[in-house]
């Protein structure tokens, strides 16, 4: 039974529901139809209504034979929510869980747990993981951010001991998002073989049956994605092109030096608080982080030189996640007990990476904000400091020990994480086509060039769209796939010789849709509102 001290636990249960939603409307923040979501949810509305986006050759071929992501998405819709309201509902809910895994964490790492929850709220402001393009907090509500809320959930139980509970949490996630869990669950099941803890494999390797078995009843299955096979020299280089991200050889000599740095300093952290490291956490905790550091050498030789096509998929590298939130955590931890036993320029030093991480894309960008990350470092020390001394302002401390950055960081630094891209007029737009057109009708917008915007029009309008950017992120699943892309986007990208509208109609578009410069007058034209003309290609 965990030990709560003073702290009631409605109170740690309250705290933790704050912070999940401080962080969901304040800081880091969410998104929805901004970035993968515009694909997964047309997906999943296809899977209800298979009459929807018969024409769209990206959502045709859907990538979710591997989760169960699109099955726990499709009860909630039959059980009356609508698909946004039962994604948002599991994000809430796993983001929550992410904070509490945080939490138990650092109450294993012998913090108090009122200081435990200041390392959970410093956690939660989020970090990009350039390189690999993903995020310790994820904004949208997409398979690997729900996988990310259970696997600290699961490094959380598995630093107090609980084994069994830790791999029910890893398995959950393997379920949403296997490549994401396969770390985790490696250092789990290691120990559970270790130990002869046989009972605690169950969990796994009954998750490994269930999505086995899901897949091979997964509806809507036109081309199987392939695994054995090498990538074809033209999918390499559009890949290269499209999914740099996968790519270790096009990152920056700055990306690729980060995570070196990071797992130093992880690795610094654990070892300056290692007599509070439970011999429990210790796999945990030393293990992650480097299974994260040689996903960058492992993905480069399988990806990069052997070109694997299984790679292009699973996305190795995007195991550095590890590094960067365990650093964040265990610099974090590192932070408060030199506050608490008085090393306020180690405590400081601790905390400046900690903050540097939600402010900066990278850490040698930190120069532009510098002295928001020693402020708020300097802030964080005193309050910690004041939290060792039993001062009965103790608990205010905190509690602004854990707000004030989640302010601080959007309005003295600046740092917006997204832009706004859904507007009154892409939702009218939307709202028309869906309401006056065929719902096998195809449109184009031929003058947007990489905008998300019509990613947010084809989910909102339920319409297919010939092709779009966001949507060559399908190259790395299926062959035909890319290549259909690579065709359509080049005529896309022909911006001196755009198509006609016969020749759009000969094409396979129904609707072009262009941006409205002014009050003139158009053939064909079917609709308009103050940004965006309609022109028809029948």
């Amino acid at each position: 039974m965990l030990q709560t001290g003073t702290v009631h636990r409605a109170a740690i249960f309250a705290a933790i529901v704050g912070l999940t939603l401080l962080g969901f409307f304040q800081f880091p923040g969410h998104t929805y139809l901004h970035s993968d979501t515009q694909i997964y949810v047309p997906m999943l509305e296809r899977l209800l209504n298979p009459a929807l986006y018969a024409n769209d050759f990206v959502t045709r071929d859907p990538h979710l034979q591997y989760t169960l992501y699109d099955e726990a998405a499709v009860v909630l819709r039959r059980l009356g929510l609508e698909f946004q309201t039962a994604l948002v509902m599991q994000q809430l809910l796993f983001r929550a869980l992410g904070v509490y895994g945080v939490y138990l964490l650092a109450l294993a790492l012998r913090l108090t747990p009122r200081a435990s929850l200041v390392v959970a709220a410093f956690f939660s402001l989020g970090t990009l993981v350039s390189g690999p393009a993903i995020l310790t907090v994820e904004y949208e509500p997409v398979p690997r951010g729900f996988a990310a809320g259970l696997l600290l959930l699961a490094v959380g139980w598995g630093a107090l001991g609980r084994l069994n509970v830790a791999g029910v949490a890893a398995s959950v996630a393997f379920l949403y998002h296997p490549p994401a869990a396969i770390p985790v669950l490696i250092v789990l099941c290691g120990i559970a073989i270790f130990k002869r803890r046989w009972d605690a494999l169950i969990a796994p390797l009954a998750a490994i049956a269930i999505l086995i078995l899901f897949a091979n009843l997964q509806p809507g299955v036109v081309d199987r994605q392939s695994f054995l096979s090498r990538l074809d020299p033209g999918i390499a280089e559009l890949q290269r092109f499209r999914a740099a991200y996968n790519w270790i050889s096009l990152w920056t000599w700055q990306q690729r030096a980060q995570y070196g740095l990071l797992w130093m300093a992880g690795m610094g952290a654990l070892w300056r608080i290692r007599r509070d490291v439970p011999p429990a956490a210790w796999p945990l905790l030393a293990g992650l982080p480097l299974i994260g550091l040689l996903s960058m050498p492992l993905s480069y030789l399988l990806l990069d030189v052997e070109r694997f096509a299984v790679m292009a998929q699973f996305q190795p590298a995007r195991a550095l996640l590890f590094v960067t939130a365990l650093s964040c955590i265990l610099a974090a931890v590192a932070g408060i007990k030199a506050a608490e036993r008085g090393r306020r320029i180690e405590a400081v030093a601790w905390f400046a990476l900690v903050f540097t991480l939600p402010t900066c894309i990278l850490l040698t960008d930190i120069g532009a904000h510098m002295w928001l990350v020693l402020s708020l470092a300097l802030l964080a020390m005193a309050m910690m400091s004041a939290e060792a001394t039993g001062s009965r302002w103790a608990g205010v401390a905190a509690v602004c020990a854990m707000v004030i950055p989640y302010f601080a960081i959007p309005v003295f630094g600046l740092v917006h994480n997204y832009q706004r891209l859904e507007t009154q007029d892409v939702d009218d737009l939307a709202a028309w086509a869906k309401a006056n057109t065929a719902e096998d009708s195809v449109f184009v917008f031929p003058e947007i060039g990489r905008s998300l915007q019509p990613g947010i029009f084809k989910t909102r309008a339920q319409r297919a769209l010939w092709a779009d950017w966001k949507g060559g992120g399908q190259v790395n699943y299926f062959p035909r796939v890319a290549e259909e892309w690579k065709r359509r986007w080049s005529v896309l990208a022909d911006n001196g010789h755009p198509p006609t509208l016969e020749r759009w109609r000969q094409l396979g578009v129904d609707y072009v849709v262009i941006r409205k410069t002014g009050p003139v007058p158009l053939p064909r034209r079917v609709y308009e509102n103050g940004s965006f003309l309609v022109l028809t290609a029948r």
